[in-house]
């Protein structure tokens, strides 16, 4: 087809006045026709889009492409939980479901004590919500998901403050940098970041430019279902590198509330990592208050030995 497209492009190409006007429109009506047409014109063979979940479909054409050379785009078309009715009907609650009964598909819950502490997430979207209405011009960023419903900032606290989008973490990172800063105020964002975090959008885009963007990580520690992907190990490790930023982990839900203050006060990034789970039930400051940054707090002190401490390992 490639040599059929290549011998016409030459035939029109000894046209001078009017062949390059005819492929123009050719190519621009073709693109419009055919919609995989767009990546052939940038230089990729597309093929699609195909049954994703047809495994025999799938493998014979995974075969006939990787013997092609060149950038391919094969673009697959599957569903959420397809197979399994209890995942197709409620994807939101099956998208990292734990432990559950195949045959009925009922979840198999830890039991938890009646006085159970809030969740991190739930302590955590309290105060967002205060915190925004305080100042209108505030912006959460927020993917395309219900999860985490408890820390979810509904329009009807701020109706023009959310921006959704799919999950690209990249987009995540560099949204916020080309939101104007004097128009717009503060940013929020959420993202678990981990081994496969957006680097370079994170310092080339917010540190380095020096924006007030609050990185919220809600996935401290081994996850369990959420899958290695989710394991919030990394942000110590790589964050602390980067310019500007200041990397922050609360003890318990008390601080969680104050470090997202303290967050929205700084002049330049920062960000936040708190656990999945419930908090550890102490009390809470009625009203949040900002932390002195680069302060430690002397929790017992001693003679033989000092022990330094972050997050929850407090």
């Amino acid at each position: 087809m490639r040599n059929a497209e290549k011998s016409v492009e030459k035939f029109l190409a000894r046209f001078k006045f009017w062949g390059a006007s005819i492929l123009r429109v050719a190519k621009r009506a073709r693109v419009l026709l055919f919609p995989g047409m767009l990546f052939e014109e940038m230089g990729f063979s597309y093929f699609g889009p195909i049954d994703g979940h047809d495994v025999v479909r799938m493998v014979q054409v995974l075969q006939s492409i990787k013997q092609m050379k060149g950038p391919i785009l094969l673009h697959c078309v599957t569903k959420k939980g397809k197979g399994y009715a209890p995942a197709e009907a409620d994807p939101y609650t099956w998208h990292g479901p734990g432990k559950f009964d195949p045959a009925t598909g009922q979840m198999i819950k830890a039991p938890v004590a009646k006085a159970a502490p809030p969740s991190y997430s739930s302590v955590f979207g309290k105060a967002l919500i205060r915190e925004a209405e305080k100042n209108p011009r505030s912006w959460r960023l927020r993917p395309r998901c219900r999860r985490e419903r408890d820390s979810t900032f509904s329009a009807t606290n701020s109706p023009s403050a959310i921006l959704t989008w799919g999950w690209p973490n990249s987009t995540r990172s560099l949204l916020p940098a080309g939101l104007p800063a004097r128009a717009c105020g503060r940013w929020w964002q959420f993202t678990r970041l981990s081994c496969s975090a957006p680097t370079d959008q994170i310092e080339h885009d917010i540190c380095i430019q020096h924006l007030p963007v609050v990185f919220c990580l809600d996935r401290a520690g081994l996850v369990g279902e959420d899958g290695p992907t989710h394991h919030g190990v990394f942000d110590y490790s790589y964050l602390r590198m980067l310019p500007n930023i200041t990397v922050m982990a609360p003890a318990d839900e008390n601080e969680l509330q104050n470090m997202l203050k303290t967050g929205l006060l700084l002049d330049g990034p920062s960000s936040i990592r708190y656990p999945r789970g419930n908090g550890n039930g102490v009390p809470m400051d009625a009203e949040a208050k900002p932390l002195p940054v680069g302060r430690g707090v002397r929790m017992k002190a001693g003679t033989d030995v000092t022990l330094a401490a972050i997050g929850n390992r407090v």
